[in-house]
């Protein structure tokens, strides 16, 4: 039988432009419960991209990640929300020149970007923060107190997802401090829950937006949130198992972000693994548990070392990349799974997570099935093997690779309106590409 490979070409090339015009707008979300994967998460904070430290998203390790939490979004007191506009929209990156009018730029360009090339990583802002909601009477403990407060914070939380291209929301409250803040912290999931459900009914059929928050693992602050009933809106608990220790507001030195309590409480205040069972038996599945682990160290000042009263209340907070310090050794502690260093010349002790702290962990992440690993945050980290993230991701290795929403149709931002369209016209390029070559 003889073949025309003209005609064979054009024949493939007629069946993908079918393919592409019938492909469901809108990919479906949903993970087999047959294969354990996992989410390795990554904050990346706007304020990184200015001059000091001059990050930016393309620089995400993104082969390595499944969702990038971008940070921070601010709350007004009558729930709406703000953010730095200039970053995430009209800054020049990198040497960026300047596009045409409605084309967003600045680190939301940068991600509406990363999502067509990786269509299994996942963009959500993170809204809060420690800064954000800390105080007593911070913004977000008063907006969440009244109706209109909790549907202004969730109308403007869809205004993200829909213009920004986002596949989510994150809150990071730190955090409730009574049982009122605690049973409106509830209320504000419930009306968020609802609004993104509403969105994607309307303009993103079949498409399920990420509803997650950074947690706490202090047993007081866990027991007083309402858990179960938060549980059920949520997709994820990011629980921030570091800051157990830190020189700023702790009365003896200790670790950070150990796995296991020490028989000396002062040397471990927190431990990771109590706020993991304290979560489950409170009714958290696992999977819902991504464990939450630090890029940098903290130091404590003129001390001897370990368990010792805290003199100085003096916290330096360093990058990973910067860590261990020239000419210290690192020492981990395999029993509380554990990494510091201490300069008996200056007295200075500095506590953090390396590499054989991070293997053991993400051991620990397959072994008590949870749903993966989250960094605080990409910027302080090394590069190359010497990555916690690189690290953590070798350790896991079935990433989470449920597709991204490229559909926003109702952005005022022609780059992310229009991202499915240039998505779909750069596989038709690939495909005229290759059938060229015939």
């Amino acid at each position: 039988m003889f073949f025309n490979f003209r005609t064979v070409g054009k024949l493939a090339l007629a069946i993908a432009f079918a393919y592409l015009a019938n492909a469901a707008p809108v990919p479906t979300n949903e993970t087999s419960e047959l294969v354990q994967t996992y989410k390795s998460v990554a904050y990346v904070p706007d304020w990184y991209q200015y001059e000091a430290h001059k990050f930016y998203p393309r620089m995400l390790p993104v082969d390595q990640l499944s969702h990038v939490l971008y940070s921070f979004v601010k709350i007004n007191r009558d729930g709406t929300l703000f953010y730095d506009k200039y970053a995430w929209t009209e800054q020049m990156l990198g040497g960026d020149s300047w596009g045409p009018a409605g084309v967003a730029a600045g680190g939301i360009g940068d991600l509406i970007k990363l999502k067509k090339q990786n269509r299994g990583l996942k963009t959500i802002p993170s809204i809060g923060g420690w800064v954000g909601t800390n105080e007593p009477g911070n913004n977000l403990s008063i907006a969440a107190r009244s109706e209109a407060g909790r549907r202004n914070f969730a109308n403007s939380a869809v205004d993200l997802v829909k213009n920004y291209g986002f596949d989510g929301i994150d809150i990071d409250w730190e955090y409730p401090r009574n049982q009122e803040q605690a049973h409106s912290y509830v209320l504000l999931l419930k009306e968020v829950r609802a609004a993104l459900d509403q969105y994607a009914g309307k303009y993103a059929k079949g498409y399920h937006f990420q509803l997650t928050i950074a947690c706490s693992a202090s047993p007081e602050v866990i027991h007083r949130m309402h858990i179960k009933e938060m549980d059920q809106y949520l997709d994820a608990w990011h629980l921030m198992a570091y800051d157990f220790a830190a020189s700023g507001w702790s009365d003896f030195t200790g670790h950070g972000s150990n796995l296991y309590p020490a028989k000396d409480e002062h040397t471990t205040p927190f431990s990771t693994d109590k706020a993991v069972h304290d979560y489950s038996e409170l009714g958290v599945a696992p999977k819902k548990i991504v464990l939450g682990m630090p890029i940098y160290g903290r130091s404590f000042e003129n001390t001897e070392g370990l368990g010792r009263p805290n003199p100085a209340h003096v916290s330096e907070e360093i990058e990973y990349k910067s860590l261990p310090k020239p000419g210290l050794e690192e020492h981990f502690d395999r029993e509380l799974v554990a990494t510091y260093t201490y300069d008996p010349a200056t007295k200075q002790l500095v506590t953090y997570q390396g590499k054989e702290e991070t293997r053991v962990k993400m051991q620990y992440i397959r072994d008590m099935g949870l749903g993966g690993a989250m960094w605080w945050q990409a910027a302080q980290d090394k590069e190359g093997d010497e990555s916690l993230i690189k690290t953590g991701y070798e350790g896991l290795k079935k990433l989470d690779h449920t597709k991204n929403l490229l559909n926003y149709t109702e952005s005022q931002f022609s780059n992310i309106k229009n991202a499915l369209q240039d998505f779909d016209q750069g596989r038709v390029a690939a495909v005229m590409r290759l059938f060229r070559l015939m």
